[in-house]
């Protein structure tokens, strides 16, 4: 039995506790990297409630390596939402998104929190259609501050998804960082030769 055990915490099934004992872990959300969903519509196809906690809605200018990815010239402002993505009301990720509005084009805090979804805020009340982005991933470790929001321990693995997407018109609509819990989500890839 203990081999059998120790197998299933190898595995990921489990994991242990030391002086509590042992737990089955999780389920780890899993994201293929071909697909280009929202958090909420991802969290959604898997049967998880989504959510977040809004802790910040301003006007900033970026870093100029952001501005550049947005195409957008030095000293230009833009949106940022600062998130705590939630899964089944757990803490499963940080976001930070960075929106290029034109003119005219308002979110308001009250949008965010009743659509729950940027995607869908931009399509229906924009017309901006998000169609193609490009990601990357690398695996960081977490600072007290990342690691007391998301309820983990400091240094704890976490998972740097940093994504540049693009509407319908192969215009640059947002730049987000999200930072995902590693004990709770991975990606997954089909390869075909």
């Amino acid at each position: 039995i203990r081999e059998a055990v120790d197998h299933l915490v190898r595995q990921g099934f489990l994991y242990r506790e030391h002086g509590r004992g042992t737990f089955v872990s999780p389920q780890k959300l899993q994201k293929g990297l071909m697909e280009l969903t929202s958090f909420s519509e991802d969290l959604i196809k898997r049967g998880i409630t989504p959510g977040q906690v809004i802790r910040d809605m301003s006007w900033v200018v970026p870093a100029p390596n952001i501005l550049q990815r947005l195409e957008l010239p030095a000293g230009s402002e833009v949106l940022r939402i600062q998130r705590i993505r939630l899964g089944d009301q757990v803490p499963i990720g940080l976001q930070t998104s960075f929106i290029p509005l034109t003119s005219g084009q308002i979110i308001t805090r009250e949008e965010m929190e009743s659509a729950g979804s940027l995607y869908r805020i931009l399509q229906e009340k924009f017309g901006i259609i998000p169609t193609e982005a490009d990601e990357t991933l690398e695996v960081t470790l977490a600072t007290l501050e990342e690691a007391t929001l998301l309820q983990i321990e400091s240094g704890a693995p976490l998972l740097l998804n940093e994504r540049l997407l693009f509407s319908q018109n192969r215009t640059p609509v947002e730049f987000v960082k999200i930072l995902y819990r590693g004990d709770r989500y991975r990606y997954y890839v089909r390869l075909s030769r």
